[in-house]
């Protein structure tokens, strides 16, 4: 009876070491900081941009494009386009239509 008991002792204690605590990685850390941003300053809008804009000119948004959005780390999600959240290279802020606009730089 003491061995079947401490067999079962060592799977218990196999099966719980085995077991790991669920790690936040690092994009699971950068959309946690932005949506405190986002709540801290309010933003109406976020926006994904490029880092470089060919031909050094500007982008034009539609006027509700960036009001509906989604972070499901590791990404964030808006229309229907995907972008990782470990590939962000810089956020800043800023006012579109003097709303204001969280900018994502991918």
């Amino acid at each position: 009876m003491k061995r079947p008991a401490c067999l079962l002792a060592l799977l218990c204690l196999f099966l719980f070491s085995a077991c790991k605590k669920e790690v936040e990685t690092d994009a699971y850390l950068i959309s946690k900081k932005l949506q405190e941003v986002i709540k801290a300053e309010n933003v109406v809008r976020v926006v994904p941009v490029p880092d470089w804009i060919p031909g050094g000119g500007t982008i034009t948004y539609f006027p509700d494009y960036g009001k509906t959005y989604q972070f499901d780390p590791p990404f964030f999600i808006i229309s229907s386009y995907s972008y990782n959240l470990a590939t962000m290279k810089r956020y800043y802020l800023s006012d579109i239509d003097s709303e204001k606009t969280l900018f994502l730089v991918f």
